[in-house]
């Protein structure tokens, strides 16, 4: 214990002299910070407030269903938080210089272990936290819960809900570490994928949003009663529903009921970090040693089988090393590789399941409004987690040796061309992709429409993540987990935010009179959309203007 106070300290003593600082700059961003912060926060509340008082009161969808949905987004945000830690903890546990320099000193495996843990958790989820209370806060004002209701949900379920999700991430990476000493690792990954994207299917086969609504809606008006009956059996044993049914209980003013949901969270978040503890005492130590046995296995061939250095291809010279360089580095890290395929998992999840949604709202024209635009959020919002993951920390993981480059003779221009250019034609494929399959059950001048809108909203945000990802760039950190996860980082994220709910505003009226129009009359008026598109043209060119200012500056920077 007296190992982890002493970490402790000098972890928080380095990061107050690495934070604190009065010169100019630093107060100007660390102000700065503080304002787009302190907005999203208030922004995240009146959003919250607002929908929750839409689809009570306009909807008159009733408590029941409300708490439903919550269900099935905790669950999804449940699997993103595990699979996150999963790729952190790899990190920061198996691959981090720090770890290194820890078990050179006489300091016990199972201290690192710890130490680690709780850093990762909390390093990762304070944006999520505030992100959370914010949401909270909305949805606790408008229903008129107490302080104490507020306090209990939060402490007594979001944050054990939470801490269950990063401690099942940790165990599964000590059992993939574990078991790929016995059967190797491909096999061991193989079968987690597996078993992932079988949960995943299964969870919405039986938990059809659709026809819970259908069967609760047999009841209109009377929407406001309890439907458990209709919740598969399998749904009562997990943490999102234990979640959401004690949010239900303590909206309804029972606080009885939703006292054996806070109770089953915590003794699951309990029981979870205990093994995860546990195991990590067990396993960490030997599983340490074998992971760079692992890492030291690789050849040159396992690297060179595609697009290798010993081939010329038709490219210019220069063209050539920096792309082969960015292929390389990637496929040698192994973080990048898995993240990367579970993104894309998420991705296929999300349009086998939620795609079907978009005309859920049927008839009623203010309805198919709310979802389409809900749907459309959501494929923004995929395309700016993959900029924000793989496009953000580019600048950061070239590293001291980026003096190589900058003394190169090529121009920050085409440098600036040559690094994006393979990202952004992926993060554009995926997302037209999404747009297609989203849009495919209406007009063809609409999925023409947001096809061009999508380019321009995918360019907006590369290029956005691309400048930010230079401004706060850290050449020391080789992790680009960390600095996806870093102050810079979460700045950038929240503009993303404020970059979607910008998109709603200009969106909102155009699909709307097009969906009027489509229900009572058959016809696809996109006039509107074009004016749409005009906007979101305009706000591309002035965020890729200056996106490019602040990389001409900051590329030509010395460090």
């Amino acid at each position: 214990m007296a190992i982890i106070v002493h970490i402790l300290k000098y972890k928080f003593l380095s990061f107050i002299k690495l934070n604190i600082s009065f010169e100019f700059s630093n107060v100007l961003k660390n102000t700065g910070s503080f304002l787009v912060y302190s907005s999203f926060a208030i922004g995240a509340f009146f959003f919250s407030y607002s929908t929750v008082q839409y689809l009570l009161e306009e909807l008159k969808i009733g408590l029941f269903l409300l708490h439903e949905f919550f269900s099935i987004t905790l669950f999804i945000f449940f699997i993103a938080v595990n699979i996150g830690n999963i790729i952190v903890s790899y990190s920061t546990l198996y691959k981090s210089a720090e770890v290194t320099y820890l078990f050179n000193k006489p300091i016990r495996p199972s201290a690192i272990f710890v130490i680690k843990f709780f850093d990762n958790f909390f390093y990762s989820s304070s944006t999520l936290i505030l992100i959370l209370l914010s949401i909270l806060g909305g949805y606790a004002y408008y229903l008129g819960l107490s302080f104490v209701d507020v306090s209990l949900i939060f402490f007594l379920n979001f944050i054990p809900f939470m801490l269950s999700a990063a401690a099942l991430g940790i165990i599964t990476l000590l059992t993939i570490v574990k078991l790929s000493t016995i059967v190797g690792p491909r096999i061991v990954l193989f079968g987690l994928l597996i078993l992932y994207l079988t949960s995943i299917f299964l969870f919405f086969n039986l938990v059809s949003p659709v026809d819970l609504v259908n069967q609760v809606m047999k009841y209109y008006p009377n929407v406001d009663l309890y439907f458990g009956e209709y919740l598969p059996i399998g749904l009562h044993y997990l943490p999102n529903h234990w979640l959401s049914e004690s949010l239900y209980w303590i909206a309804r003013d029972n606080s009885i009921a939703a006292g054996k949901y806070f109770y089953l969270q915590v003794l699951s978040a309990s029981l979870l970090l205990l093994l995860a503890l546990v195991l990590g005492m067990r396993w960490y130590h030997k599983t340490w040693f074998y992971e760079i046995k692992l890492r030291g296995n690789k050849t040159i061939n396992d690297l060179d089988r595609f697009f290798s250095f010993k081939n010329h291809s038709k490219l210019s010279n220069l063209s050539e090393v920096i792309f082969k360089r960015e292929h390389h580095l990637f496929l040698r890290e192994p973080t990048q590789m898995f993240h990367m395929i579970v993104l894309i998992v998420l991705i296929a999840v999300f349009l086998s399941s939620v795609s079907s949604l978009v005309k859920l709202g049927g008839l009623n024209i203010f309805l198919q409004t709310v979802i389409y635009l809900s749907v459309f959020i959501f494929n923004t919002f995929m395309v700016s987690t993959l900029a924000l993951r793989f496009v953000f920390p580019l600048i950061s993981l070239e590293g001291k040796t980026f003096w190589k480059i900058k003394s190169a003779p090529i121009s920050v221009k085409h440098f600036i061309k040559l690094k994006l250019t393979p990202y952004f034609a992926f993060i554009l494929f995926i997302s037209t992709i999404l747009t297609v399959i989203v849009n495919r059950l209406f007009s063809i001048e609409l999925i023409l429409i947001m096809l061009v809108c999508n380019l321009l909203i995918t360019a907006t945000i590369v290029m956005m993540n691309f400048s930010l990802g230079s401004l706060f760039v850290n050449y020391n950190e080789r992790n680009p987990i960390r600095i996806a996860s870093s102050q810079g980082a979460s700045l950038s994220f929240l503009l993303n935010l404020i970059y979607m709910v910008l998109l709603i505003v200009v969106f909102y009226l155009p699909i709307n009179i097009y969906f009027n129009n489509f229900i009572r009359y058959g016809e696809s008026e996109i006039s509107y959309l074009f004016y749409a598109a005009l906007i979101i043209l305009s706000i591309a060119l002035i965020v890729v203007s200056i996106s490019l200012i602040i990389l001409k500056k900051c590329l030509v920077r010395d460090f």
